[in-house]
């Protein structure tokens, strides 16, 4: 959910940087609107729709589900940095002769990467910590891992629950600290080198 949400999040921050069409800003605050939704309700409203269109409840619409919840913060995420690219950049390279798939590919891509990791991050850690929409979209034999730790709960706390909570807790740990030293790593070598 977090790859395909972080890649309809990219392509849709660069259009609304880049073009200018009728509707525009309808089209904005409609891609933001689940910022501001209750989960519950988006996923009531997903399981209707579900339903309406005959569709089997599975994995195709937990997934589903899911991206519908993290892409507004990817395309959000996204816009962000795609809003501080030079533009000038580009227009160099295309008036060097590259085709906009290689300038998309060698100059707009690397420059947004930041930004596309933090938002698949993000999207990453949304989706799997989601417990509402994943409620109302998964279906018999799709069970997401805050499902199975609330199925695990009523019978009581147990020491797998406590082992699980501390794996995921160490994880996220591992994963702070392997981030904030690369950053850390790259503000000493800048500040060496300044």
């Amino acid at each position: 959910a977090a790859t395909i949400s972080t890649a309809i999040g990219t392509i849709t921050a660069l259009v609304l940087v880049r073009r200018d069409f009728f509707g525009k800003e309808l089209f904005s605050t409609l891609m933001l609107s689940p910022l501001v939704l209750p989960e519950i309700v988006i996923g009531v409203a997903f399981l209707v729709f579900m339903v309406f269109l005959n569709i089997k409840l599975g994995f195709f619409t937990l997934i589903t589900g899911h991206v519908v919840l993290t892409i507004p913060y990817s395309t959000l995420i996204v816009r962000a940095s795609a809003s501080g690219l030079d533009i000038s950049l580009e227009e160099a390279a295309a008036d060097l002769g590259a085709n906009p798939w290689k300038v998309f590919r060698w100059i707009t891509l690397p420059l947004l990467i930041p930004g596309v990791l933090t938002a698949f991050l993000l999207t990453f850690t949304i989706s799997f910590d989601d417990f509402v929409i994943s409620m109302f979209t998964a279906g018999v034999g799709t069970t997401t891992l805050p499902l199975r730790i609330f199925s695990m709960l009523k019978l009581g706390i147990t020491p797998e629950i406590n082992a699980l909570g501390s794996i995921l807790i160490m994880l996220n740990l591992l994963m702070i600290l392997a981030i904030g030293g690369q950053q850390l790593r790259k503000l000493m070598g800048g500040e060496a080198v300044g």
